[in-house]
């Protein structure tokens, strides 16, 4: 016996909103900082990077530094839409093949 439409699309709604989130946090991931010139054009997120911030108004003493994603009202970024689509995409997949996944073995034991 299988789901129903409406159970189906409800799980995947609710898969698309849990992988936005957490594509999303990822940002809050520290990334290295090896040079002052790469403080002008950090990126981060992942699996894609797909934010780009300003961070050299900060004047770290040593390199490499670990940076996450600063509050934009004091460093510009620029949302690189097409890698966070595709960040977004790989944990969608991932999510939804566990979903089908556990779905398979329910029905195998039922």
């Amino acid at each position: 016996m299988g789901y129903s439409r409406r159970t189906k699309i409800l799980l995947a709604v609710a898969i698309a909103v849990l992988t936005f989130c957490t594509t999303l946090f990822t940002v809050m991931i520290e990334r290295p900082v090896n040079s002052r010139e790469e403080m002008s054009q950090h990126r981060t997120g992942y699996p894609f990077t797909f934010i780009r911030q300003d961070l050299s108004r900060y004047e770290p003493a040593t390199f490499p530094q670990r940076f996450r994603f600063v509050d934009p009202r004091t460093s510009s970024f620029a949302l690189e839409l097409e890698n966070f689509l595709a960040s977004w995409a790989v944990f969608f997949g991932i999510a939804a093949g566990f979903a089908w996944g556990i779905s398979r073995i329910k029905r195998r034991t039922s």
